[in-house]
């Protein structure tokens, strides 16, 4: 019976892009918003009407 003693190392940290990306871009809305203003630009109301879930409130901050 053989006994296996391999335990992989865990690295302390891990680069990612798309977590790096993700944390300069930042807020819950943020990335939402941007897909929609990647087709042109967007009024207000709009981009309300789009992202249905967002209330205005976080939508202005988002836009701030």
């Amino acid at each position: 019976m053989s006994v296996n003693n391999y335990i992989p190392k865990v690295p302390a940290c891990i680069d990612c892009n798309i977590e790096k990306t993700l944390n300069v871009i930042g807020g819950k809305w943020a990335f939402l918003v941007l897909r929609e203003l990647f087709g042109g630009k967007k009024r207000f109301g709009e981009l309300q009407r789009l992202i249905s879930a967002v209330s205005p409130r976080a939508l202005t901050s988002t836009l701030r």
